[in-house]
């Protein structure tokens, strides 16, 4: 599938201070199953993490694993709990990670935050450098998603910053899977968050899109 890229420039390397670490930060419509990467991280509301639609070709890879976690309550989602799942070559990442996120309706940006910032602790924790993650939308508040993703990209990388902050050997790469309607309004957001992390890190941001619904910027 051809692919339109939308880069914000980052900084020229006249004068770059060598003693950062770099960040690659992708947001594309790429679904999970379809990326290769160490792992894949998928966020995901109680007992509707099927319902809602986006996981859906991951189930199917996975020969119906979650919906089977879903349907026996074995694993439901719930805030706080997380669960490791080897992917077995199923799909091109070598690891799943599921990170509920209790009840849609309690779930606010607070909440949300918090349990993306525990998601990068867990990745840092099993030494990923290179992932894909779905963050959903909050029901209702779907408007307000790329404020949303914004903030939750700050909060999934900051644990890595306390730790390689200052080492320039260390890259991180993180692909954000968006649902196709979500690509467009996202732009405005995407442009503003290389900015949002100032001169300590050395940073890439690209929004991928299909050719036929590209952004000319």
């Amino acid at each position: 599938m051809e692919n339109s890229e939308a880069r914000v420039p980052a900084e020229s390397d006249h004068g770059r201070d060598k003693g950062r670490m770099k960040l690659d930060l992708r947001f594309s419509e790429r679904p999970l199953e379809d990326l290769w990467c160490e792992a894949v991280v998928a966020l995901v509301f109680q007992r509707k993490f099927l319902t809602m639609g986006a996981l859906a070709g991951l189930d199917g890879k996975l020969g119906g694993l979650l919906g089977r976690l879903e349907e026996g309550e074995i694993w439901t989602g719930a805030e706080g709990e997380n669960l490791l799942v080897a992917s077995q070559g199923m799909i091109k990442a070598e690891k799943i990670l599921l990170c509920g996120l209790g009840p849609a309706p309690d779930c606010d940006p607070a909440c949300l935050a918090g349990r993306v910032e525990q998601a990068g602790v867990a990745l840092l924790k099993m030494h990923v450098q290179d992932f894909g993650i779905h963050i959903p939308a909050m029901e209702g508040r779907e408007s307000e998603y790329p404020s949303h993703l914004e903030t939750a990209v700050h909060h999934l990388v900051s644990p890595y910053l306390r730790a390689y902050c200052k080492n320039a050997e260390f890259r991180l790469k993180v692909v954000f899977s968006l649902e196709r309607f979500l690509t467009g309004p996202m732009l405005p957001a995407v442009e503003s968050i290389r900015e949002g992390f100032g001169p300590e890190v050395e940073v890439s941001v690209v929004l991928e899109r299909e050719r036929k619904n590209a952004i000319n910027t």
